[in-house]
């Protein structure tokens, strides 16, 4: 899919035509003086892939702009920003999915019922008033 620009953002189709993109400008940003640069292309990639559901992907590329960033004197707010805040997203994300899973295991403990849409709600309304 092509890109198509809106005032000065970049819109995609599609995660996947994102995720080509944006991994393809992190490996020709990957040099010693443009480090900044690069973090910011791979923070990028794993946002895209948080929306996608690739955690561990997501981790990988966060893991690697942190040890990047470690080795930094000084860093544009920018970066950092970007950085914390798909960081943030990541464990979100990553909680959702564990108390989704739980929740998931504890009704097919303790329930014979179907699992629907509607038991599924109430078990996790239920499950916010006693956490």
């Amino acid at each position: 899919m092509s890109p198509i620009f809106i005032g000065r953002q970049l819109i995609f189709s599609d995660a996947e035509s994102r995720l080509a993109f944006l991994s393809k400008l992190a490996d020709k940003v990957d040099k010693p003086s443009s480090q900044d640069a690069f973090v910011y292309a791979k923070v990028a990639v794993a946002k895209v892939q948080l929306q996608k559901q690739e955690l561990d992907e997501a981790k990988s590329a966060l893991t690697q702009s942190e040890t990047i960033l470690d080795t930094f004197d000084s860093v544009e707010t920018s970066v950092h920003a970007a950085f914390y805040q798909v960081n943030s997203d990541y464990y979100q994300v990553r909680h959702a999915c564990t108390i989704q899973g739980n929740l998931l295991t504890s009704f097919r403990q303790n329930t014979n019922s179907p699992l629907t849409t509607e038991t599924l709600y109430y078990t996790l309304r239920a499950s916010m008033w006693t956490t």
